[in-house]
């Protein structure tokens, strides 16, 4: 499996290092549409009243999933940068 974590490994040669960004940025996005439907779960839960733990439960996973992404992104930023001449 293939992680953020292992683009640099993955990055030696000249072909790697220009699309090593996009690694991250896919994940960014796929972590975006994650945080989104744990949003919806969310409000399904707050309106069938699940109660207040379920509640917790999915929020604490937003969030993580908020982080995640913020990071995710600056990942991309910072390989997107190395590219600049």
């Amino acid at each position: 499996m293939r992680t953020c974590a292992t683009v640099p490994a993955v990055a030696s040669n000249p072909i790697d290092l220009e699309t090593a960004h996009r690694m991250p940025a896919e994940m960014a996005t796929e972590t975006l549409l994650d945080l989104v439907a744990s949003a919806r779960a969310l409000e399904a839960a707050i309106i069938d009243d699940q109660g207040a733990a379920a509640v917790a439960r999915i929020r604490e996973a937003a969030m993580a999933q908020a982080e995640a992404y913020l990071d995710l992104t600056a990942q991309a930023a910072t390989h997107a940068r190395a590219l600049k001449p």
